[in-house]
C-alpha cells in the first residue's frame, strides 16, 4: 500500500520536530522548573526551614515581625526564595545544599561581628574582630563559590556528553540514513520486533 503525500509530509514535519526539538517530545518526564518559577513556600514553611536550619534568623525574624511588620513581610519573601533555592540544591547535590546554609550562618556571624566592631571604641578590639570578621568572610567566600563552580562543571558534563553523542551519530550516518529511508518509504526492516 502506498502512502499518500499528506502521510509523507506528516512524517516529514514529525521527523524536524523531532530533530530539531532535541527529541525533547520524547521524554517521559516534564521537564523541570527553575527554582524560582517554582511555587512559593507558604510563611509556615519558611519558618519551620528557619526554626531547622537557621534558628538564630527564626528569633531575629520573629523580632522583626513584632517590630516592623512591613519590613518582616519582606524578608519572609526572600527567605522563601532561598527556601526554594536550599530545596532544589537538594535534590541535586546535597553536599552543596548545606554548604548554603553554612554560608549563611557565616553570614550571620560576620554581619554580628561587623556589629560588633561599629559599636565598639577600643581599638585593640577592633583590630581582633576585624581579623576575626576577615577569616570568616574569606570562609565565606570559598563556600559561595562552590556553586558556581559545579554548575560550570556540570555544563562540561552536559558539553561532553552532547560532543560524544554527535560524534557517535557522525559514525553512524549511513546506518542512521538508511534506517531513516526505510522507515520513510514503509520499506520492511528485517531487524524490526515482530
Amino acid at each position: 500500500m502506498k502512502n499518500s503525500g499528506m502521510e509523507i509530509r506528516t512524517v516529514i514535519i514529525i521527523s524536524l520536530i523531532l530533530v530539531i526539538g532535541g527529541f525533547s517530545v520524547l521524554a517521559e518526564e516534564p521537564e523541570e522548573r527553575p527554582w524560582h518559577e517554582r511555587e512559593r513556600p507558604a510563611p509556615d514553611e519558611i519558618h519551620e526551614f528557619l526554626e531547622d536550619k537557621l534558628p538564630e534568623r527564626a528569633e531575629e525574624m520573629a523580632r522583626l515581625r513584632e517590630r516592623e511588620p512591613e519590613a518582616y513581610r519582606h524578608e519572609i519573601m526572600m527567605i522563601g526564595e532561598m527556601v526554594m533555592r536550599y530545596r532544589e540544591m537538594m535534590e541535586h547535590n546535597p553536599e552543596l545544599a548545606e554548604a548554603f546554609i553554612l554560608s549563611h550562618k557565616m553570614e550571620a556571624e560576620c554581619n554580628r561581628l561587623a556589629e560588633e566592631i561599629r559599636e565598639t571604641e577600643d581599638q585593640e578590639k577592633q583590630r581582633a574582630l576585624r581579623s576575626k570578621l576577615k577569616l570568616l568572610l574569606e570562609k565565606v567566600f570559598d563556600l559561595r563559590l562552590k556553586e558556581p563552580e559545579m554548575h560550570i562543571r556540570n555544563l562540561e558534563k552536559e558539553v561532553n556528553e552532547m560532543k560524544d553523542m554527535i560524534e557517535r551519530r557522525k559514525t553512524n550516518k549511513d546506518k542512521i540514513i538508511q534506517r531513516r529511508l526505510k522507515d520513510m518509504t514503509g520499506e520492511r526492516n528485517d531487524l524490526d520486533w515482530w
